[in-house]
């Protein structure tokens, strides 16, 4: 992983670039993972990257906050900034680029949602984001988590005013036994 918690596409083009070319002059790198927000994947700046490590043979993988795929909490609680219509366009034009896509799901992303609701929350959108294109995001991959509480944070203080509870290692396994496969 070369930048996490951030979107590494936001970054300037020759940044973006000379960090893949620093990347593509170590032969045993087989992967390259970076983290973005849908709205920049664009072919004009995912395209001159692969070309840089088409030189070496290493694939590039791209994960996105999907974070749930209920609309109102990504938009309006979590306030992600892409919908569901820029979440699609952005998955399918990484799988017609041949570059792996990642997303995230969160378990209990917010302050005041019900333990049973979140975990068949985070249960559906891991469903959603590894779904077909046709009926989810057709992704390679999830990222599945609980909400970390970080310090300073909005989400610290309603922890603090008991106003959040995070994810119980009880409502971590109930998501996984209903996802992994058996």
């Amino acid at each position: 992983m070369i930048f996490n918690a951030g979107s590494f596409l936001a970054m300037p083009r020759v940044v973006q670039e000379n960090i893949m070319r620093v990347a593509a002059r170590y032969p045993f790198l087989k992967r390259i993972v970076i983290e973005s927000r849908a709205t920049l994947i664009t072919p004009e700046i995912v395209k001159p990257l692969l070309e840089i490590l088409a030189l070496t043979g290493a694939k590039l993988t791209i994960r996105i906050g999907v974070e749930t795929q209920d609309d109102t909490l990504r938009l309006k609680v979590l306030r992600k900034g892409h919908s569901r219509r820029e979440l699609k366009r952005a998955a399918s034009l990484l799988r017609d680029l041949g570059v792996a896509a990642g997303g995230y799901a969160l378990l209990n992303p917010a302050p005041g949602l019900d333990a049973v609701w979140a975990a068949e929350e985070a249960i559906k959108t891991i469903d959603w984001i590894l779904a077909a294109p046709e009926k989810g995001l057709g992704m390679h991959e999830v990222y599945f988590g609980p909400t970390c509480v970080g310090p300073g944070t909005p989400l610290t203080r309603s922890w603090e005013r008991g106003e959040f509870r995070p994810a119980r290692l009880s409502d971590v396994s109930v998501v996984l036994a209903a996802t992994l496969p058996r």
